[in-house]
């Protein structure tokens, strides 16, 4: 049986990589033939992709690295297909689609190719079903209703609706009448990564990785540095920053053991919070709210860990609790239950194929 997965394949974001990777991996390992299907995603606006052709030289060792991950460990890529248009006209021929992870139902992010992230393409004999599809928001992202109508028939074709969040959960049955599964993150799927990192060397740093960056954030992450006794590096920063390590802009394996090899995780990424648990990192979100947090404090409400969020950079500061050892024991507990209801859906929807 061939499955195509569609997400956010080429996106150089590391946390966007691992959970293409996730998803793959996991269908690969149920038995199935996975391909990616091959859309070219682009910013939604020119002026991004203006910066980020300019950009260019200065990403060419990270960009190299991640073509060679890619053609590592990514599977099969169905035809490229350089737009949503080109996607309608030249549908793959499968089984199956699947939408995958990541924000993918977030229009900001999706762009022009917003529809084709809702599976709108290709023959309707052809089964449909979403794993871990995220808005990264609080409230439905959509006001055009005539694509609302769209959106809603297609949803309703699928064979399962499979979503990263409660709060996704809750507005898909608010906006169109749909129960949802709320599923882990793919990159949740697996216990470890050791095919891609393997052993990783320890490291007594405290590893800040931060997209925020807001000034009392940063000035806070030095609280636990000198609470550890160890040198703060900004991992992702564009250009050095005074009072951090500088790490270049990294590709997935290298942000990977910067993070697993860290004595504690500073962190506003969903990604960072996933591998923060995975590997037991000590760690706390500290987070400006933009009402993008939903699929931050959803996770850790999962794994009972509500306490190492923090929206208040003072009631960090007068906070013990996130100085406390976790309690790892409770928190697999409770993940490997999300775990296997994730792996059950994921088993009972492709069935129906």
């Amino acid at each position: 049986m061939k499955i195509g997965v569609l997400t956010y394949h080429i996106d150089n974001s590391p946390g966007a990589t691992l959970q293409c990777y996730g998803t793959c991996r996991a269908m690969k390992e149920l038995g199935y033939e996975v391909y990616i299907i091959d859309l070219q995603h682009r910013p939604a606006n020119k002026r991004s992709q203006w910066v980020l052709n300019l950009l260019k030289p200065f990403y060419a060792v990270r960009d190299y690295r991640q073509e060679r991950f890619r053609r590592n460990f990514y599977p099969k890529m169905t035809n490229h297909y350089d737009n949503f248009e080109e996607l309608q006209a030249n549908p793959p021929q499968l089984d199956a689609y699947c939408i995958g992870s990541d924000q993918v139902w977030n229009p900001k992010i999706a762009g022009h190719s917003q529809m084709a992230y809702f599976l709108n393409f290709g023959d309707d004999k052809i089964k449909r079903f979403s794993y871990a599809s995220s808005m990264g928001l609080k409230k439905w992202p959509i006001d055009d209703e005539s694509k609302n109508l769209r959106i809603n028939e297609l949803l309703r074709s699928y064979i399962g609706i499979g979503v990263r969040e409660q709060t996704l959960a809750d507005e898909l049955k608010r906006k169109f009448a749909l129960d949802a599964t709320v599923v882990c993150d793919p990159a949740l799927l697996h216990p470890d990564y050791y095919e891609i990192i393997g052993e990783v060397k320890p490291l007594n740093e405290v590893a800040c990785y931060v997209l925020q960056k807001f000034p009392e954030q940063l000035e806070t992450m030095h609280v636990v540095g000198d609470l550890l006794n160890a040198p703060l590096r900004m991992i992702m920063s564009f250009m050095p920053m005074r009072g951090y390590k500088y790490t270049y802009n990294l590709d997935l394996v290298s942000w990977m053991n910067y993070l697993v090899g860290s004595k504690f995780i500073i962190t506003d990424s969903f990604h960072g919070t996933v591998i923060s648990i995975i590997y037991h990192k000590p760690f706390v979100v500290l987070y400006k709210e933009n009402g993008k947090s939903s699929r931050i404090t959803d996770l850790l409400k999962k794994v009972g860990l509500e306490d190492r969020i923090f929206f208040d950079m003072n009631d960090f500061k007068k906070n013990n609790n996130w100085k406390n050892d976790i309690n790892w024991e409770e928190v697999d507990k409770k993940l490997s239950s999300y775990r296997e209801k994730s792996w059950n859906y994921l088993k009972s929807t492709i069935s129906k194929i």
